[in-house]
């Protein structure tokens, strides 16, 4: 079970409770605030779940399998904090060179939004991250390199030789 109160930043740790399964905190003048979590199944093994009703945009991404995973950038740059499982992510140059990092539960990075990468391994089979997304500055994109070099396409578009 994920426990969204070690999620969020003391300073905003105002009377969180939960009742029914819905979140809710009083701000300093004890108004309450309802905290909603809408549920995103991008694929069958990657879910998004958007946390509303926080001063900062908060959404836990969770991973159960790196298959079907494609290289991509993203709209916007963001935090990225591991929750669980950990993974080992591959990260693209525009010409299609690459090197591999780990990254361990309990670590924290920042990922520009221009940042080619995709995910090649989950040593516990699954992982848990949360992400601060900043505000969006561009279209993102799938990519894929072979001998002759990148391709790109944005999302339901078609695949063009990046020149």
């Amino acid at each position: 079970m994920l426990h969204i109160c070690k999620l969020i930043p003391e300073e905003s740790k105002i009377n969180l409770f939960q009742t029914n399964g819905v979140y809710y905190k009083s701000d300093p003048t004890h108004e309450l605030t309802m905290i909603k979590i809408k549920k995103e199944k991008m694929n069958r093994v990657f879910t998004k779940y958007h946390i509303k009703g926080l001063p900062f945009d908060l959404v836990i991404h969770h991973f159960k399998s790196v298959a079907g995973e494609n290289a991509h950038d993203h709209p916007f740059a963001f935090q990225s904090i591991i929750l669980y499982g950990g993974y080992t992510e591959r990260i693209y140059t525009p010409t299609g060179e690459s090197y591999d990092v780990f990254r361990a539960p309990g670590s924290t990075h920042t990922v520009a939004a221009d940042c080619i990468h995709e995910l090649i391994d989950l040593p516990k089979g699954e992982c848990w991250t949360a992400i601060l997304p900043q505000a969006k500055t561009r279209e993102p994109g799938f990519w894929k390199f072979d001998e002759k070099g990148p391709w790109f396409r944005q999302w339901n578009k078609r695949w063009s030789r990046v020149k």
